[in-house]
């Protein structure tokens, strides 16, 4: 059916809280409730995927990423220490975001969906070398082969990670591929040969409950044929960043529900009320009010804890455009 208006929501990073399941849930549901958020998208610690497999990160005491501490890769050699999935049971690093979500689901109820957040394999091995992106490409070049091995072995604990994430409540994921799928990191061959069946082995096997299902390109020129192959059920990108489609365009070319509108640093995090209204309704006249979700294009820097008018003035132009 047709919703009553777009919906709205937004997420950004909790450096301080996210290192704690219990915190990032009680900031998650005061950040869903303050702004009447309709869905909740959790917002994991970034490095909590390779603390899973073997990487140490400690908090950087800031308002920042984790610092990296011992990466599990040092040497090409290393990619072999990746482990097997274990079937049914988690890394202590997975089962706290699984435990938070839970938190937030068990005290949401059951009006507002929770989906959790998986970064795509390729994404996941950079953590491996202690968030390193550009000797994650230099490596995949240098021995495609083996790295395929290493996102196979990724993929299998993402897919135990979202089994978990549904049972505990979920009702999607939101699937992450952080600014691999882009034109001046990787060529389209590249990645469509080296890197896409990693992607789709992830997405073919979501579990069946898992309905809001959202994919995220990350970065600007993306490649954006991903949101048309993924069987994604909505797709979540800047429509503001260089190269990139607008929101009618993205729908247009997926032919799916597109989930943005809004940038991620202004006017939401830094500009006035007055900017984010005329910003959101830019979006919806050009797209309409079907099949959109009016929402940032990426994690929300710096959350703007002195600005809630900046958030009710999403809501306030998504309610007064209706169902378009």
């Amino acid at each position: 059916d047709v919703a009553d208006r777009v919906p709205i929501a937004a997420w950004g990073h909790t450096f301080f809280e996210e290192w704690s399941a219990s915190d990032l849930a009680r900031v998650t549901l005061k950040r869903t409730h303050e702004f009447q958020f309709d869905y909740a998208k959790l917002q994991v610690r970034a490095t909590c995927f390779g603390e899973a497999l073997g990487s140490e990160f400690r908090p950087s005491g800031a308002l920042t990423q984790p610092v990296a501490v011992k990466p599990l890769v040092r040497e090409s050699a290393d990619w072999g220490s990746v482990p097997d999935v274990v079937p049914g049971k988690l890394p202590s690093a997975l089962g706290d975001q699984v435990d938070c979500l839970h938190r937030v689901v068990d005290a949401i109820g059951p009006d507002v969906p929770v989906i959790q957040t998986l970064f795509s394999p390729l994404s996941v091995a950079a953590y491996l070398l202690g968030r390193d992106p550009d000797r994650v490409v230099r490596e995949l070049r240098a021995d495609p082969k083996r790295l395929g091995t290493v996102m196979q072995k990724i993929a299998g604990w993402l897919v135990e990670f979202a089994e978990r994430s549904v049972e505990a409540g979920a009702s999607g994921v939101f699937y992450a591929i952080v600014k691999y799928a882009s034109k001046g990191v990787l060529s389209w061959q590249e990645y469509s040969e080296w890197v896409l069946p990693y992607d789709l082995l992830v997405a073919e096997r979501l579990p069946r409950k898992s309905w809001l299902n959202m994919l995220h390109l990350c970065g600007d020129h993306v490649y954006f044929d991903l949101a048309r192959i993924l069987p994604f059920n909505c797709v979540n990108w800047a429509t503001r960043d260089p190269g990139n489609p607008g929101l009618a365009d993205g729908q247009r070319m997926s032919g799916k529900a597109v989930v943005g509108g809004m940038d991620r640093h202004s006017p939401i995090a830094a500009g006035t009320a007055a900017e984010v209204r005329a910003e959101a309704s830019d979006a919806l006249r050009a797209a309409g009010a079907q099949g959109v979700f009016l929402a940032p294009g990426c994690s929300v820097s710096p959350w703007p804890d002195e600005k809630a008018e900046n958030m009710n003035a999403m809501r306030e132009v998504a309610v007064e455009f209706g169902r378009g």
